[in-house]
């Protein structure tokens, strides 16, 4: 993958002083000798030398503190050596060279991360890892960078890395001679092509398929198959329809598809269940997680579906994560329902689960983006433990709680947009309670977070356009982030930090409705009393109160409710 050629012409740096100039001259002949090398090499021996080449050269161009004209020479010094030691972990060495081969995997692994810190959402350095999961056969890892390459090729115009992409899809998803020929073709195909995003046309293959075996002629209805072959096909491909029913939003429709799978589950007289353990706790677990979503969505009850996952997934043989994932969601319904009893130890499980799972992955040689989001749901765990614990007047909890949790607000990574936003939620929720407990030198740090995470900046400019929903969802979290940032600032009576915020406000596009109601509300909080706690029930209420007369941001009245029963702490300076 020859990437050097697009930062060919670089301008000289007026800026540079005479030491910097120097290691900056000595990083780019570095460079010229790596790139001819490279484009010269056939064995693995020169390969690694042209890495090490361009590591060194990237070495040097680290005593310069990366100014701009650094960065670019750097940016591509990383991605060159990336794509070279991943020509070198593909190359066939034998038994002797897979130590080798592991390292150059490693190295590659690496270096392409080191490109993302310098150019955040580089197309170029998301393929390097898509290939990276491919070669070791880590599918899901494989596909969520290609679709982030494939994206980011797409804002950037990239047209030679959108080709990459989808040769590189073709190989994930192989497609068969004999596709079309029998019914488990067309279930095979429909699940890759959920895979690839595409359930309008999965959609068809799985009707088709529960058509076929829903004929009496082949022994249907499906419920009644009774070879296990049958039974596990039918299985897929009713699952395969509720999702795409779902993705479509039909969840009435993708309800009906799950129940009919469940009931496959089961195995009557005379008739065998789907599959073998530990595969049939994990089918029925993830079955189960995905109705409770339908339910929820459709307005059904939803807590008897995601319990019956969370116990399918805490089965002997059972994967961590999913067993996490299962037990968070089922304790926050538990937490939703008000039953507080049962809600802290399913969260206090999943917490173990998240925590478990992110040791093993660590231990493994690590995946970032997944280590990134097991520390996001242990957040969202323990944030929501934070909360009940407050609920039942435990503070010594609520503490240690908060205290467990503040390093989960820091992204280790660069994450997808989508989650991204999700972590800023979950920022937002945390500073909530941090407030709550009077903490508000850490919700102050927590909004700050939510602000960055949601897209902002400290630039006063920021572009006027809203192409999206996603780019409405940014906007949204940053304008309840420094509006809640101004309330804590006004609590600790920081003028000069409220004024901060409330001209951060005023650059986001479309806020200057938001902007007046937070400078009237701003003039008539009180600066501090020292009262009793409301109660969660009637600050509920209270919470209410703000809804019914149209304010937009309940968390941010709810937020202003709580301060004005805090202790005004000291000044800041």
């Amino acid at each position: 993958m020859a990437t050097w050629s697009k930062w060919a012409f670089l301008e000289d740096d007026p800026d540079l002083d005479e030491e910097g100039e120097a290691s900056f001259s000595q990083a780019k002949e570095l460079r010229e000798q790596a790139n001819a090398l490279a484009h010269h090499a056939q064995s693995k021996e020169c390969l690694a030398q042209a890495v090490t080449m361009y590591c060194r050269a990237d070495e040097l161009l680290k005593e310069n503190n990366f100014n701009k004209q650094a960065v670019e020479v750097a940016l591509q010094c990383r991605l060159n050596a990336a794509c070279l030691a991943l020509q070198v972990a593909s190359m066939p060495l034998g038994a002797a060279g897979q130590k080798q081969v592991e390292q150059a995997a490693e190295t590659a692994h690496r270096l392409a991360h080191a490109a993302l810190k310098l150019d955040q959402k580089n197309p170029h350095a998301a393929l390097v890892l898509a290939r990276l999961g491919a070669d070791q056969r880590n599918a899901n890892a494989a596909r969520q960078w290609l679709s982030a390459a494939s994206q980011w090729a797409k804002e950037r115009n990239e047209k030679d890395v959108q080709n990459q992409v989808a040769q590189l899809e073709k190989k994930l998803n192989p497609e068969p001679t004999s596709w079309g020929q029998e019914v488990p073709d067309w279930v095979r195909l429909g699940v890759a092509l959920l895979k690839q995003s595409k359930p309008a046309e999965a959609e068809k293959l799985f009707t088709r398929a529960i058509e076929f075996l829903d004929q009496k002629e082949q022994g249907g209805p499906i419920e009644v198959l009774s070879a296990q072959a049958l039974r596990s096909l039918g299985f897929d491909a009713l699952e395969g329809l509720g999702d795409c029913l779902a993705a479509k939003r039909d969840f009435a429709g993708a309800l009906r598809s799950q129940r009919r799978a469940a009931a496959l589950l089961k195995a009557p007289p005379g008739t065998q269940v789907p599959f073998k353990e530990p595969e049939f706790s994990r089918r029925e677990g993830l079955l189960h997680l995905s109705m409770g979503h339908a339910a929820e969505a459709s307005q059904e009850e939803s807590l008897p579906l995601f319990r019956r996952a969370a116990q399918a997934l805490q089965r002997p043989g059972t994967d961590a994560a999913l067993e996490g994932t299962a037990v968070l969601e089922l304790g926050l319904r538990l937490e939703a329902a008000d039953e507080s009893d049962l809600a802290v130890p399913a969260l206090e499980r999943a917490l173990e689960c998240f925590k478990l799972a992110q040791g093993r992955l660590h231990a493994g040689g690590g995946d970032e983006p997944e280590e990134a989001k097991f520390q996001r749901r242990q957040l969202q765990a323990q944030a929501a433990l934070c909360s009940l614990h407050q609920m039942r007047g435990d503070r010594a909890a609520v503490e240690e709680t908060l205290d467990a949790s503040r390093h989960l607000l820091s992204v280790p990574t660069e994450v997808a947009t989508a989650s991204a936003l999700e972590w800023a939620k979950l920022c937002g929720e945390w500073a909530f309670g941090a407030a709550k407990a009077g903490r508000l030198a850490d919700a102050e740090e927590a909004l700050l977070q939510k602000w960055r995470l949601a897209g902002g900046k400290d630039s006063e400019t920021q572009d006027d356009k809203v192409s999206s929903e996603l780019d409405a969802r940014c906007l949204n979290l940053q304008r309840e982030a420094l509006q809640s940032l101004a309330l804590v600032r006004q609590k600790v009576q920081n003028q000069a930090g409220v004024e901060d915020a409330m001209a951060r406000l005023s650059h986001a596009p479309g806020a200057q409705e938001d902007v007046e109601k937070m400078q009237q509300h701003l003039r008539r909080a009180p600066q501090g009393r020292d009262c009793k706690a409301p109660s969660d029930r009637s600050l509920t209420e209270q919470v209410q109160k703000f809804a019914c007369r149209g304010a937009g941001l309940a968390a941010v009245a709810a937020l202003g409710v709580v301060l004005a029963y805090c202790a005004t702490p000291t000044p800041q300076a």
